[in-house]
């Protein structure tokens, strides 16, 4: 019966760590893969003063049953409860509940429930509830994660990480992030943060933050946010030109786009389709396809839709209508309404009490030019 302990106890880790919003063309990994303990010796019960000083010697024994670690206990896996005061150290697998004053290290996988004062530090995987001052996990993870001061996943993540300080999930799959500071690789998520919300790449879902969000590559869903700045360029290399100069090399994703809808105290992007409103200047570096909406400004690279600004719009091509004080866009295909209307190449209208169109027949005209 005690032999069987492991097998149980594997299973029972692996039907905690399997969500239920794991996508189908993404299988996960085990949460907990069958150990080769065939040969190893079990114990129901252990107690450890600092490892190999344990009763029984614990390592490498495997634990079927109850782990008891007055100062540091280390056993090949545990698979029920471990108790300690400072280290709980698996070379293997956790199976069960995994409690530490200090700090929980396993070597592989753990899965269950595992709560340390300080730290959580698992090499492998790590499903169901971990909670800690800080926590690891070299694989993936999943469940309810809970960190005072940071945790990061290096794989895929499915649940719910909740910080006081900083989170990131590098392979999101269905994520809620909860914290000051949250961040993720690329994948799907929900991030909630009052310092900033970002991602490394790639980002569909929803950002929300009272100060800043940020997407480097991708971004498809909603965000709000005080500051917006998606699509940013990044320095990939640097050197010298001679004495006190430099030379930095910057790489840039003219590619990149941010669609959805977004709202922003200020925003700046280099592609945007959508619907955004900056409550000050809203600025996309290469294409707009939608809405733009600002307190203070525009500016837009091409330009497909609209651009409302109570003071200036700027478009290097129109598409679509501008409307604000001042207007100026390079081709204009469309409508501008202002009191200032200027544009190299009409095709359309111009309405305000100043119209220049530099390459029609009529380049300058009041109230009303048009282009044909």
């Amino acid at each position: 019966m005690v032999r069987c302990l492991p097998v149980i106890a594997v299973a029972l880790a692996a039907s905690v760590g399997t969500p239920s919003g794991a996508r189908a063309s993404e299988p996960l990994p085990s949460p907990a893969p069958p150990p080769a303990e065939e040969s190893a010796s079990y114990t129901p019960l252990s107690l450890a003063l600092v490892t190999p000083v344990a009763l029984p010697p614990l390592d490498p024994m495997v634990v079927g049953g109850l782990g008891l670690n007055i100062l540091y206990g280390r056993s090949r896996s545990t698979y029920g409860v471990e108790l300690g005061a400072i280290l709980n150290h698996e070379t293997e697998n956790m199976g069960g509940v995994q409690v530490s004053a200090i700090a929980n290290w396993t070597g592989k996988a753990a899965g269950g429930i595992q709560l340390a004062g300080i730290l959580n530090y698992n090499e492998g995987d790590c499903y169901g509830i971990v909670a800690g001052g800080g926590s690891y996990c070299g694989g993936s993870g999943g469940g309810l994660h809970v960190a005072a001061i940071y945790e990061e996943v290096s794989g895929r993540f499915d649940g719910l990480q909740l910080g006081a300080g900083g989170l990131y999930a590098k392979k999101p799959g269905a994520l809620l992030q909860v914290a000051p500071v949250a961040l993720v690789g690329s994948g799907s998520a929900v991030q909630i943060a009052p310092l900033l919300a970002g991602a490394d790449e790639s980002l569909d879902g929803i950002q929300i933050s009272t100060f800043a969000v940020n997407v480097l590559h991708e971004f498809s869903g909603l965000q709000i946010s005080l500051i917006v700045f998606d699509n940013q360029t990044i320095p990939t290399s640097g050197g010298s030109c001679g004495y006190n100069c430099e030379i930095q090399v910057w790489t840039e994703f003219p590619d990149a786009r941010t669609r959805g809808v977004v709202l922003a105290g200020g925003v700046r992007a280099q592609n945007f389709a959508g619907w955004l409103t900056s409550a000050t200047i809203a600025s996309v570096q290469h294409r707009v396809e939608g809405v733009q909406l600002a307190g203070l400004a525009n500016q837009g690279g091409d330009t497909s839709g609209v651009q409302i600004a109570p003071l200036f719009n700027y478009a290097e091509d129109l598409e679509g209508l501008q409307l604000s004080a001042v207007n100026v866009a390079r081709d204009v295909k469309g409508l501008q309404i202002g009191a200032i209307n200027v544009a190299r190449e009409l095709t359309g209208l111009q309405i305000g009490a100043i119209n220049v169109a530099y390459g029609n027949k009529l380049p300058f005209m009041v109230l009303v030019n048009a282009g044909f």
